[in-house]
């Protein structure tokens, strides 16, 4: 115990968690996490021309060092029908109980 109540201090190796963060199971884990979104949102998009679900894409990154992966929707409407109809968020909610 410290003399701070009881509380231990804690350090982390930020270059620990940026080579996991590049490893390839977490960056699979990712990928497929983000894939199973974007899979759920085509399915649920609404369509009226269809341009809307068929620019609903994921990309492969990088942020603060480590693998990102970005399920986005290309369309120049998808703001205003994310807004609307939450496509993207619900397919979030949708793949994490999945």
């Amino acid at each position: 115990m410290s003399g701070s109540g009881g509380i231990e201090t804690m350090s982390f190796s930020n270059a620990f968690f940026e080579e996991l963060g590049r490893s390839p199971g977490i960056v699979s884990v990712c990928d497929e996490a983000a894939e199973r979104i974007a899979e759920i949102a085509r399915a649920t998009a609404p369509v009226k021309t269809g341009a809307y679900r068929q620019l609903i894409e994921v990309q492969h990154g990088k942020r603060a060092g480590r693998h990102a992966s970005e399920v986005v929707a290309a369309d120049p409407g998808a703001v205003a029908i994310e807004a609307r109809f939450g496509t993207l968020a619900r397919a979030t909610l949708k793949a994490k109980l999945r």
